[in-house]
């Protein structure tokens, strides 16, 4: 970059990053036409370059990434809905097992209250 007193921006930086370490064959091969034919690397040609060869890629990348990041979520999420639904699914059948004690009469309000306190706390 310092030899064709390109000014290292990161856009810039990119671009021949990319050439040098032949990550991207169209820009390396692109940049070599260039070359051979003597044209200079002004601010456009490396924006054009960056635009053309660099920017697909980062793109790219930041949808993948992103959609993992999503796919993450999503399982999370599942995995939270489901354990709430088995929360509330066992709630229920404390209760029902609470009123089912209240009607059968005679029976210990005391620890069917201490009972629906600890599961109201596990919810």
């Amino acid at each position: 970059m310092e030899q064709r007193s390109i000014e290292p921006t990161p856009e810039n930086y990119a671009v021949w990053y990319s050439f040098v370490t032949g990550t991207n064959a169209e820009l390396r091969k692109q940049v070599e036409i260039m070359a051979s034919n003597d044209q200079e690397f002004d601010k456009f040609r490396n924006q054009s370059l960056f635009e053309e060869y660099v920017l697909p890629d980062m793109a790219a990348g930041a949808i993948a990434s992103a959609g993992d990041d999503l796919d993450n979520i999503v399982y999370r999420l599942n995995s939270t809905v489901g354990e709430a639904g088995e929360s509330a699914e066992k709630y229920g059948a404390a209760l029902a097992q609470a009123s089912d004690s209240l009607g059968a009469g005679g029976a210990d309000v005391q620890a069917i209250v201490g009972s629906l306190m600890a599961e109201t706390k596990a919810m």
